[in-house]
């Protein structure tokens, strides 16, 4: 991703999963995000607000993996980005 993107407006989607388990989500398909607002504005959502789960503790970040999708129009466009801590 080039330093551009960063102020690029974006569909952002974060879920942050442990084992098998899905342990929260946030995006939309329909609000646009500028990236780098975005990520932040969907993370912190994603593990303190999604009332399907309980709040991530410090001790459930090991092994934690870090799902970050970036939708454009054109599903060819969009990007995946995965990362486990």
């Amino acid at each position: 991703m080039r330093v551009e993107s960063f102020f690029t407006s974006f569909k952002i989607f974060v879920s942050f999963h442990k084992g098998d388990f899905v342990r929260g989500v946030s995006g939309s398909f329909k609000k646009v995000d500028i990236c780098y607002l975005g990520i932040v504005k969907r993370v912190f959502s994603a593990a303190f607000s999604d009332n399907r789960f309980s709040p991530l503790k410090p001790e459930e970040l090991e092994g934690l993996q870090v799902v970050v999708v970036f939708l454009e129009d054109s599903i060819m466009d969009s990007v995946v980005i995965e990362a486990v801590l």
